[in-house]
């Protein structure tokens, strides 16, 4: 599945006035500072799909969650409409160098294609073995803990450890036992470099708090930057290849966050965990050597994979700063400088292209003809997420692996978690649930 057939449905739009967006004011986007994500959409909900900010720098902010402004930014334009010096060398280039995130142009493409062929690899031979292991373990640590526990059981560790045991079995190659004591310090140095990461990009601090006080900023973000390079080089220690590295922590934290979103949104749905236990069992899943066949009979599982990725979006909001005067249509020209924002979450619950946006419902996804809107969970376009395939496939493994081992559900009174939209991935989710042991 190519990532612009993930984001299906991006081409059809129409303008919200002939006219051209409308204009606001730096000072009502106040209300990110409180929670991200309400704040955009009630901009959207007040001003219109597309609306044009100026900020107090001179330089303008376009906010658009138009389908066809979003096609035209990301796709059509996207040499000229490139990753903001300010994402790309202030954040991301402190974590994983200047590779696929952290670079654009003829160095973009080069690491890029480094990074694709890489994880091609993993699709058959040791790593796909490895991945196979995987998931064994994975349910050997779900059935345990559920043994241990008393009372209301946390998920997240169990997925955490799964996730570090993929990015560094699998993509990295590592065939590190998890008894072993380099896998529990490089668990905890991608745990930390994620942290650190998330920390430093922090919507509300960089947007607001360090714009006003820049000397503050600059020391809090000195002594993150700090904790973020060891991390850094506990890691590069086993994995000095940079392009890998990235493609090591990626494969950590994006499927761990997703998957533990989707084991909580299947603790309020356990009918639909019963169906992926049956379908994992028709799959003959992990009941000999696993091959790619297997996970394409997996479809409720891919369903509610992708789902979780609409309702809880890895990649928290797409921006892209103009290398020199563009128009991307009436009404809509840029300056250099200018920058288009697009925030996924606010996309996928549009209430105009999604129908009942904000319910968790995988059937939207087992229909090839269903209605759907835009999907921009893992981007869209030539800079669209490397990994997508990768994570997909991941995640449908787990979620049917934890299916054949437990059986849960919400804890009695445990209020749904929403996210916030304050980093530049998805928060993760601790959802303490009822579970029990379920017949393999």
């Amino acid at each position: 599945m190519t990532a612009w057939e993930l984001a299906q449905g991006v081409a059809a739009s129409s303008r919200d006035d002939a006219r051209g967006p409308a204009r606001v004011r730096w000072t009502s986007m106040a209300g990110v500072f409180v929670h991200p994500y309400r704040a955009y959409r009630r901009l959207h909900e007040r001003h219109g799909d597309t609306l044009r900010v100026a900020l107090p720098s001179g330089r303008r902010l376009w906010l658009t969650r138009d389908p066809a402004l979003i096609r035209r930014a990301l796709v059509e334009e996207h040499a000229r409409l490139i990753r903001p010096r300010a994402v790309v060398e202030d954040i991301f280039a402190v974590t994983v160098g200047a590779n696929i995130v952290a670079s654009n142009g003829a160095r973009w493409r080069r690491k890029r294609r480094e990074g694709e062929d890489h994880l091609r690899a993993t699709e058959a031979g040791p790593q796909l073995a490895a991945l196979e292991g995987c998931a064994r373990e994975l349910i050997a640590d779900a059935r345990a803990q559920v043994e241990r526990a008393r009372g209301a059981l946390d998920l997240l560790p169990v997925v955490e450890r799964f996730a570090a045991t993929v990015a560094l079995r699998v993509v990295a190659g590592l065939p590190l036992a998890r008894t072993d004591a380099r896998f529990e310090r490089l668990g905890e140095a991608l745990a930390l470099m994620m942290r650190e990461t998330q920390r430093l990009a922090d919507v509300r601090k960089r947007a607001f708090l360090f714009a006003a006080a820049p000397r503050l900023g600059a020391r809090y973000e000195a002594r993150r930057v700090r904790r973020l390079r060891r991390a850094v080089e506990v890691v590069a220690e086993v994995e000095p290849d940079p392009v890998r590295r990235e493609l090591l922590l990626a494969a950590y934290e994006n499927p761990s966050t997703t998957l533990a979103w989707a084991l909580c949104f299947l603790a309020r749905r356990p009918e639909l965990i019963t169906e992926l236990r049956a379908e994992a069992r028709a799959a003959a899943l992990l009941r000999g050597p696993l091959d790619l066949a297997q996970l394409d009979r997996l479809p409720l599982a891919n369903a509610v994979a992708r789902e979780t990725a609409r309702l809880r979006p890895p990649i928290a909001y797409l921006i892209r700063e103009a290398r020199d005067e563009l128009s991307l249509g009436p009404g809509l020209e840029l300056r250099a400088g200018d920058q288009v924002l697009i925030i996924p979450w606010v996309v996928h619950t549009d209430p105009a292209r999604w129908p009942a946006p904000e319910r968790f419902d995988p059937a939207r996804f087992l229909d090839p003809d269903g209605e759907r809107g835009p999907l921009l969970s893992f981007g869209v376009g030539p800079r669209s997420c490397v990994g997508a395939r990768f994570a997909l496939r991941v995640l449908t493994l787990a979620i049917a692996s934890v299916a054949l081992a437990l059986e849960w559900s919400a804890s009695p009174g445990a209020r749904a978690p929403s996210p916030s939209g304050r980093f530049p991935w998805s928060e993760k989710v601790r959802c303490p649930v009822r579970a029990r042991l379920a017949e393999l």
